[in-house]
């Protein structure tokens, strides 16, 4: 009896070794969840050009800033995404120089303004080991809200904005890495001053950005 108890417990280990050996086998070839969604932070640097038209010339300074991002990617060929950005700028409004017209009577006027930037992307992207590639176009809106020490009147301004570009994001852990990017936006040149029309001109500004993402 006592060697038969010791066969039949044998066999019952063998029997549940077996049983669980398919199911170890599919845990560890079954693949990591899909991680589609991610958030980011960045740092940027604004670099708009001046603008001429009107018998005006405004004229805007370089200046950091920061934005913040969503995206979601559901294959290398659909993704899409969502971004709001912030910039102080130095916006200066001048009448042209030789023909400005009714202008020419008009003072140089310095505005200080808060830029911010919202818009809806569509991003390609392609994984290559620790790096993705991606490229963007999308459409949404740039809001410059002027302010002056002068008693002057001023214009908070909201005009349709072009987006596109490119970067990679490159990968520190499964979640946590690096993006890297280069935007481009284009909208009409806001008249901040209501002194002065707009130009009438297309702002093209260029966004270096650096910062890092977590994916989900």
């Amino acid at each position: 009896m006592k060697y038969t108890g010791i066969k039949f417990l044998s066999l019952v280990l063998a029997v549940a070794l077996s049983a669980a050996a398919p199911l170890n086998a599919q845990q560890a070839s079954a693949p990591k969840a899909a991680m589609n969604f991610d958030v980011a932070g960045s740092f940027k640097y604004v670099l708009a050009n001046n603008t001429n038209g009107n018998s005006i010339t405004q004229t805007i300074t370089h200046n950091p800033g920061g934005a913040v991002e969503g995206r979601y990617r559901k294959n290398n060929l659909t993704g899409f995404g969502i971004s709001f950005s912030y910039n102080p700028s130095t916006q200066n409004f001048a009448p042209s120089s030789g023909s400005c017209g009714y202008y020419c009577g008009q003072p140089n006027y310095s505005i200080s303004s808060q830029d911010s930037k919202f818009d809806i992307e569509y991003v390609p992207s392609m994984e290559m080991g620790k790096m993705r590639p991606f490229a963007l176009a999308g459409f949404g809106f740039y809001i410059g809200a002027g302010s002056t020490s002068l008693a002057i009147p001023v214009n908070t301004v909201v005009r349709p904005m072009f987006v596109f570009g490119g970067g990679s994001d490159f990968a520190i852990t499964d979640r946590f890495g690096v993006r890297a990017q280069f935007r481009y936006n284009l909208y009409k040149a806001p008249n901040l001053v209501m002194n002065y029309p707009t130009t009438g001109q297309m702002v093209k500004a260029a966004e270096p950005m650096f910062g890092f993402y977590y994916r989900f």
